[in-house]
């Protein structure tokens, strides 16, 4: 697929799925940056009634066994059902888990709600990272990578900012508690994944390399056209039949060795004109 990637190049195509991308990273730093700011403050809220000074500590652990959890579970899943149904699958479960959090009424449930929206939110950046990777020509992986990370950091600074101005909202009215800014700042985050899915779902495109491997080659040919029509203006222009061109020699050559290539059309025919015929014994 090299050879058809770098043919294909980044283009218009390529920048339209690195944006899906970076929404679905930015979503997933956003969570995460949610989780950690209302973990100290869900923790302060219930001191009051509760002398356990390690809820935030078990808070926390309950971030990172979930995270560690979710990048297990979002690595098998991204291989069993393709990377683009993981993103938004992932945004489906990170909005519901996220806003189930900021209602929990209980540390215990708050801990164990806070570690599946980990687990949730890690399915945000290992399929992204495979997708863009694996849709990135050999040349330019190392932009889409640095990139993406640049999203996450958009997310998190996002949420920052919403929970500064929830603060400074609070410091102005006097009935205001930190319950509700910690609550206010995770409905806030699953916003984001919510938003980001229903791009994904309608935008992103799944990885070439994943359908290949699937031997899914009419999905594959199908996207490959699309987004060389996309990418060079017109399924007719010689970029984009250049590119379906080697997408096809690909196909032909991608038996496991025991299986003879398909020849492609005529070539079998060309082969035989000018061969001997043999006869055969009664």
């Amino acid at each position: 697929m090299d050879t058809t990637l770098s043919a294909l190049g980044v283009g218009r195509s390529g920048r339209h799925a690195l944006w899906h991308l970076g929404l679905a990273c930015a979503a997933g730093g956003a969570v995460l940056e949610a989780l950690t700011i209302a973990a100290p403050c869900a923790a302060t809220e219930w001191l009051e009634d509760d002398d356990d000074s390690n809820a935030s500590a078990r808070a926390g652990t309950g971030i990172v066994i979930g995270q560690i959890i979710g990048a297990v579970g979002w690595a098998v899943a991204a291989d069993f059902l393709g990377r683009r149904e993981a993103i938004v699958l992932a945004c489906v479960g990170a909005t519901g888990t996220c806003a189930v959090a900021a209602c929990a009424s209980t540390p215990f449930a708050f801990e164990v709600g806070v570690a599946v929206c980990a687990a949730s939110a890690t399915g945000l950046f290992i399929p992204s990272l495979l997708l863009a990777v694996e849709r990135a020509p050999v040349t330019a992986r190392a932009g889409y990578a640095t990139t993406l990370a640049a999203f996450v950091a958009v997310g998190s600074a996002l949420v920052l900012g919403a929970h500064a101005l929830l603060a400074v909202i609070a410091g102005a009215i006097a009935s205001s508690s930190v319950g509700a800014q910690w609550r206010a700042a995770l409905a806030f985050a699953a916003a984001l994944p919510f938003f980001a899915g229903i791009a994904c779902a309608r935008g992103l495109v799944e990885s070439p390399r994943w359908l290949l491997a699937s031997n899914k080659h009419v999905q594959l040919r199908t996207q490959t056209r699309q987004e060389a029509a996309r990418t060079f203006n017109g399924t007719g222009t010689p970029g984009a039949n250049r590119v379906t061109s080697i997408l096809d020699d690909t196909l032909r050559n991608s038996g496991d060795g025991s299986k003879p290539a398909v020849p492609a059309p005529g070539q079998a025919c060309r082969a035989c004109v000018g061969a001997p015929v043999q006869s055969q014994a009664p």
